[in-house]
């Protein structure tokens, strides 16, 4: 055996793709650090960790190209002082000058195997826990500097900002991670399909809150003296507290590329570990509370009376109308079955009830008005009286059991007990209030396939559940067929690696009197395609929208591989004629 030839071409290789691998990774990873630093997701430090961390992610990309031109010029190089046709001469037949390509090349396809399944993932997820862990950070530097913010479809602006280094705990599920003070803020809120301007609210002061909630970045916004203009409906409101909370935009996804074997077969059997799988089925659950919400406060405004609990109301300033003729007739005693003591009740009755979406609008009469009566530890404190009123639900943050923001309309007369003071109001933002039954927890118990089929039998009519369950279907079968076509795709991908590297080093023989530029345009061409191919194949094995997605997607997954044996197949038949 040739050992010494051997030895030779295997080391003249070995460093050869090393060399030309680290190259392209170095500079393929730098420039896919750029947009995150000039966006600022990146500080200039973390750019070496950045880069670090996405090097090996790119190797299942880089390497077939590597070795395609290591094999190239190697054994250009050797057909060139014809130590090929030495070797030939001497009765090595060019099977055996290619066995230690095939050597390396199965130590290639081997270790992509290897690091796409066990290395990879635990890169791909460093280099998107670094990026995500700077955005709120990045936020804050933004707000900091007096600039506009967009994210989520809010543009948010600040004529001062004050990061706070002690952060305020709440009587809520999650903590916040991160706190600022404001002033003089505008917030924005648009439609992320047309760009129209849904609200638009202003306040002199504002608390500004980043939670971290399951790896999801959350951010609150809490107006104090607000007012909320929208012109879609032409309506404008003031409030002295007004909430506003979104999930910010995740520069990366999570993917099954983050994941193991194991960890996938894990996900298989369990998808809602997977954090969009989650955040969809946490999205039904909210739907689920709120559509159950809706439809117990039609029930109770219908009996008489709306019971909800919230914090501190919101009056705006009016003008003195005196006292009234006569008091109003008592409130229900809170006592009552069904009712949660709170801060702050209220009680709304209306004799008008029309469903909107996620919102009631109620509608008085000259005889009936809309009512509201405020209570404290168990006293009338304050009542209204408008023409209209709009109870809007908000889904709020993953946990959270859903709100009611709270708006007079039209004409609102306000009593404050015990004086019997009255004012006139123009159209006013109450506050945010919360049913007197917790929903979430008894929906939270139920399985995936349980809430699905909830949602299929009791509340087949509600177009928010309807869209939320249509979301995690979709979801669910995106995971399945994505797991399903990964490991084909990892697979494609390490015998790509053998096949290029073997194809580089038959071109550059039959080539030999072309030069090594020109041949190896042949194999970058040929692993370049593989690669679309197998890109091409995923993108149709986890497409949703075709029934047989796996059994279009998988063969084309393979198919560049088969036309690589049949391109390496010719060319060898037609080198060993010659």
């Amino acid at each position: 055996m040739p050992w010494t030839l051997y030895r030779y071409i295997f080391w003249d290789l070995c460093k050869l793709t090393v060399l030309a691998a680290a190259v392209l990774c170095t500079v393929v990873a730098i420039a896919l650090a750029i947009r995150p630093l000039a966006e600022g997701l990146l500080e200039p430090l973390d750019l070496l960790r950045f880069v670090m961390y996405s090097m090996p992610t790119l190797v299942g990309f880089i390497l077939p190209f590597a070795g395609a031109f290591a094999a190239t010029l190697v054994f250009c190089r050797m057909t060139a002082d014809n130590e090929v046709l030495a070797a030939s001469v001497s009765g090595i037949s060019y099977r055996g000058i290619l066995v230690p390509v095939l050597v390396l090349g199965l130590l290639i396809g081997g270790g992509l195997w290897t690091m796409s399944n066990w290395v990879m993932p635990y890169f791909y997820r460093g280099a998107a826990a670094l990026v995500q862990r700077d955005v709120a950070s990045m936020l804050v530097r933004q707000i900091g500097r007096n600039e506009p913010v967009q994210m989520a479809g809010y543009v948010i602006y600040a004529d001062r900002a004050v990061e706070r280094e002690t952060i305020p705990q709440r009587d809520e599920p999650h903590q916040p991670t991160q706190w600022m003070l404001l002033d003089g803020l505008v917030v924005g809120q648009f439609d992320r399909e047309t760009g129209d301007l849904r609200s638009e609210y202003t306040a002199a002061e504002a608390n500004l809150l980043f939670y971290d909630i399951d790896g999801e970045p959350w951010l609150t916004v809490q107006l104090r003296d607000a007012e909320m203009y929208r012109p879609a409906r032409g309506e404008i409101a003031f409030g002295r507290e007004v909430p506003l909370e979104w999930a910010i935009d995740r520069p990366f996804r999570d993917r099954p590329d983050f994941y193991t074997p194991r960890q996938l077969a894990e996900i298989e059997r369990e998808p809602e570990k997977f954090s969009t799988v989650a955040e969809r089925r946490r999205g039904l659950e909210r739907a689920i509370a709120t559509e159950r919400l809706l439809e117990g406060m039609q029930r109770q405004l219908a009996q008489r009376t709306l019971r909800l609990h919230t914090g501190e109301p919101t009056p705006a300033p009016g003008v003195d109308l005196g006292p009234p003729a006569e008091a109003e007739e008592a409130a229900p005693d809170p006592a009552e079955r069904g009712w949660l003591e709170a801060r702050v009740d209220y009680l709304i009755r209306s004799p008008g009830i029309e469903r909107e979406g996620s919102r009631l609008l109620l509608r008085g009469d000259e005889e009936q008005p809309v009512r509201i009566d405020q209570r404290r530890e168990g006293s009338l404190e304050r009542q209204w009286y408008a023409d209209e009123a709009v109870l809007e639900v908000s889904r709020g943050m993953p946990g959270e059991e859903p709100r009611v923001e709270i708006r007079l309309v039209e004409r609102v007369r306000v009593i404050d007990w015990p004086e019997g003071l009255q004012t006139r109001q123009r159209a006013t933002i109450l506050g945010s209030a919360r049913w007197t039954e917790s929903l979430l927890p008894r929906i939270r118990a139920r399985s995936t396939e349980d809430l699905l089929d909830t949602a299929e039998r009791d509340h087949r009519d509600g177009e928010a559940v309807a869209g939320a369950a249509a979301g995690l279907r979709r979801e669910l079968r995106w995971l399945s067929l994505r797991i399903a076509s990964l490991q084909h795709t990892r697979g494609a991908l390490a015998m790509a690696g053998v096949l290029v590297l073997l194809l580089g080093a038959v071109l550059a023989m039959h080539g030999r009197h072309r030069t090594p530029l020109v041949v190896y345009l042949g194999s970058f061409l040929a692993a370049l395609a593989t690669i679309v191919l197998v890109n091409a194949g995923q993108s149709y094995a986890h497409n949703v929208e075709m029934e047989y997605a796996l059994t279009l997607g998988l063969p084309l997954i393979w198919s560049g591989n088969i036309v690589l044996v049949v391109v390496i197949a010719a060319a060898y038949m037609r080198l060993s004629r010659h």
